[in-house]
């Protein structure tokens, strides 16, 4: 063999990969000019969704409902409407929306001028839980001691509310004030709390402005409640109140409580409330 005509198994190899990168490179060139030549597939035409020409969200189309918070007339108004679910004939959906006071620690008294302007309801005959839309100011306060890390389990709430329950004897158009006094048996306090005090403190008419307040009294282990002028509505409780809540807040807003409905019509609650003159005790005003 002539020295032209030697060639190291190095070269030979180099010479094999170069011929095979050729031979890819000419297989891609030679698709991707296929594919350019090919006819682009047509988009699929559009059709409406939603036009929103109805006065509400339609919850078929829609996973959310109507959720208002803002400034209106020198008040904070809440606009909540949900629907429940129709999975079966017991317990309830539980929807909230609220707005949370700063420092929350040092409130220890709360008071409000509520007024819920328009409010509707509907309950389920075959689930023995009533469906139920509220305006309230409430707050957490201590801890029972249950051992429950990260959890609100144990937590104990004092509420004061406008409330409207679907089995109401009551006439249309009217709420009723109530006070109550919950311990939270779930981690997020949604569901199944021990009621452990409860106290009605009358009627009050669609529109009318009506001043809750309430306050803790930890040296004698109870919750006072007030309404107007009206006498003072004393709730004691016997559990441990020497740990602080898990989930500490202070709160005022709205909430529907929506009884399952699997047998009969879906079931349905809005609220339009305001809150105006917002006071806490005077150490922890800002």
């Amino acid at each position: 063999m002539s020295a032209t005509q030697k060639v190291s198994g190095q070269e030979r190899v180099a010479a094999s990969a170069g011929t095979c990168r050729s031979r890819a490179a000419r297989w891609l060139a030679a698709t991707l000019c296929a594919a350019a030549l090919m006819p682009a597939q047509a988009a699929e035409g559009y059709a409406f969704w939603d036009t929103f020409d109805a006065a509400l969200i339609d919850a078929r189309l829609w996973l959310g409902t109507e959720r208002h918070r803002m400034r209106q007339d020198g008040a904070l108004r809440f606009v909540q409407r949900d629907l429940g679910l129709q999975i079966s004939d017991a317990g309830t959906l539980n929807s909230s929306w609220d707005a949370k006071l700063k420092n929350p620690a040092a409130i220890q008294q709360m008071r409000a001028v509520v007024s819920v302007s328009a409010h509707e309801l509907t309950g389920c005959a075959t689930n023995p839980s009533p469906s139920f839309v509220q305006a309230r100011l409430f707050g957490s306060f201590f801890n029972v001691g249950a051992v429950a890390p990260d959890s609100r389990i144990g937590d104990v709430i004092a509420l004061l509310r406008l409330v409207r329950y679907s089995n109401s004897v009551d006439p249309a158009g009217t709420l009723r004030a109530e006070a109550t006094l919950l311990q939270c048996t779930t981690s997020d306090c949604n569901y199944d709390s021990i009621v452990l005090g409860l106290a009605d403190l009358g009627p009050a008419a669609s529109g009318e402005a009506v001043t809750l307040k309430f306050d803790w009294e930890p040296a004698a282990k109870r919750f006072n409640f007030t309404r107007g002028s009206n006498p003072v509505v004393r709730l004691p409780y016997s559990v441990s109140d020497a740990q602080p809540p898990f989930g500490l807040f202070r709160q005022i807003g709205t909430r529907t409580n929506l009884a399952h409905c699997r047998s009969g019509t879906r079931t349905a609650g809005l609220i339009d409330a305001k809150f105006d003159n917002i006071s806490v005790n005077a150490s922890a005003a800002p």
